[in-house]
């Protein structure tokens, strides 16, 4: 730690920090979870976890569709393309929903 604080740690803290959504309270409402290799502040928001949709799990923003019924499909090996199709996303946004599942699991 340097005289002037931990410079480095604060500045990766905010990357993570501003992909919180806060309410006029200050109490946090939503978060959108790193789906990349690497956190990043300008990383898509594809994924979303709020308490009040899916009691809180993951699920596409602006869909409520569990990120987990994604992943099982690819599993199930549906393609990224043709579940994107399926559920009117893009397939961006199921990859993320796929990466941000599978990469869970594996932590």
């Amino acid at each position: 730690m340097s005289r002037h604080g931990q410079v480095e740690i604060a500045e990766l803290i905010r990357v993570y920090l501003s992909r919180v959504v806060r309410d006029p309270k200050g109490l946090p409402i939503k978060l959108y979870p790193f789906t990349g290799a690497h956190p990043a502040a300008d990383q898509r928001r594809s994924v979303v976890i709020g308490p009040s949709v899916a009691f809180g799990r993951p699920v596409l923003a602006g869909t409520g569709i569990p990120t987990a019924v994604l992943a099982e499909q690819f599993k199930a090996n549906d393609l990224p393309r043709d579940l994107a199709r399926e559920y009117g996303v893009s397939v961006e946004a199921v990859s993320d929903a796929i990466r941000c599942e599978l990469n869970r699991q594996v932590a």
